[in-house]
């Protein structure tokens, strides 16, 4: 989910590309469109803003990078526990049942680049073992501060991964391209 001060179309404002995804609203929001030539301007003007920009994108791409390297190395349950976590870490509230991650099991599994049945049979298994609770629309991740031993060495590098969800909100302004 988005927040207040959160950025879209980014990457397209530099490359001049299409996007790559399309933002529906949930609930009321307040936009701010730049158009491509206030963009650049702006850039010129304030390059501490491009710095920052140049930043967020460099920790996304190192995110996917590291993420794709992963796919090579973990398998799927594996994947997705440290994706979940990861995920949690951008979530408001933590209660004692855990983190509540409100994401569609088929964009999870776009997310990890499986098919939904093979992501559903491995958070049935990850259920089983009462890390999670599956809920319709939404993941309950039980305890994700302390996940059992077994998955220490994946989860312990899982904080990189997420550093681009909580740097996006960098900005009071959104930007659509």
């Amino acid at each position: 989910p988005l927040r207040p001060g959160d950025w879209i179309g980014v990457s397209e404002m530099f490359t001049g590309l299409p996007t790559l995804a399309n933002v529906v609203a949930q609930s009321p929001v307040r936009l701010r469109v730049i158009p491509h030539d206030a963009f650049e301007a702006l850039m010129a003007r304030y390059p501490a803003i491009l710095r920052e920009l140049m930043r967020i994108q460099s920790l996304r791409f190192s995110a996917l990078h590291y993420l794709s390297l992963e796919r090579e190395t973990l398998n799927l349950k594996e994947r997705l526990l440290k994706t979940l976590h990861a995920l949690a870490l951008s979530q408001p509230g933590d209660t004692e049942q855990g983190v509540s991650i409100h994401m569609p099991q088929i964009e999870l599994s776009r997310m990890l680049a499986v098919s939904r049945p093979k992501l559903n049979q491995a958070l049935k298994e990850l259920e089983k073992e009462g890390l999670l609770s599956v809920h319709y629309g939404s993941i309950c991740l039980h305890r994700p501060a302390d996940p059992p031993t077994a998955y220490h060495h994946q989860l312990a590098s899982s904080q990189p991964a997420a550093a681009p969800l909580r740097t996006a909100r960098a900005r009071p302004q959104r930007m659509l391209s």
